[in-house]
């Protein structure tokens, strides 16, 4: 597929994900109005406005396989409790970049 130039009347909405080893965050802006892409800072359990969540997903096996509950912050609070021990966290995730692939 060719690329082709960006042209924002094409996308009402642009959005940006930023997924982190550690932390992850995500921006939007509404195209063409938005000079300056809008940071969420606002997440579930998060105590204060930060631009960044833990990179963290919480599953639990149900009927014989995992399904993910919680994510972020939700996923480490879950892990701090009694019941810690019926879940599975996934942390520290690392990306594979294929060295082949040619845009």
């Amino acid at each position: 597929m060719p690329l082709t130039n960006f042209d924002p009347d094409d996308y009402p909405i642009v959005v940006a994900i930023d997924f982190g080893t550690t932390f992850s965050g995500c921006a939007y802006a509404y195209a063409p109005e938005d000079k300056e892409a809008r940071a969420i800072s606002s997440w579930p359990k998060q105590n204060v406005q930060y631009a960044k969540t833990p990179t963290l997903n919480l599953y639990k096996k149900v009927d014989g396989k995992y399904k993910m509950v919680e994510w972020g912050w939700k996923s480490k609070l879950q892990m701090e409790s009694p019941e810690a021990s019926n879940y599975v966290q996934l942390y520290q995730y690392k990306p594979y970049l294929d060295e082949n692939l040619t845009l």
